[in-house]
């Protein structure tokens, strides 16, 4: 029996930007600080990411906003 390899749909940066409701720049941000992993690069250097890791961050977004007092 071969292993099958399930191929892994990965997001690209505006994709990761929508899912979040920030801006792409935002992403390149969040990625650069270690916030989002790149899960991988094309040959082009475009940044992928896994759409499980962006919902996790995309929750704890959310929940540090509502934890945050507005006004600060």
């Amino acid at each position: 029996m071969h292993a099958s390899i399930m191929k892994l749909k990965l997001l690209e940066v505006n994709d990761a930007a929508r899912a979040l409701g920030v801006s792409a720049a935002m992403v390149r941000v969040l990625s650069g600080n270690g916030r989002l992993a790149v899960a991988a690069t094309t040959p082009r250097g475009v940044r992928l990411f896994d759409p499980d890791a962006v919902e996790t961050l995309r929750r704890a977004r959310e929940r540090d906003a509502v934890l945050t007092p507005r006004g600060r």
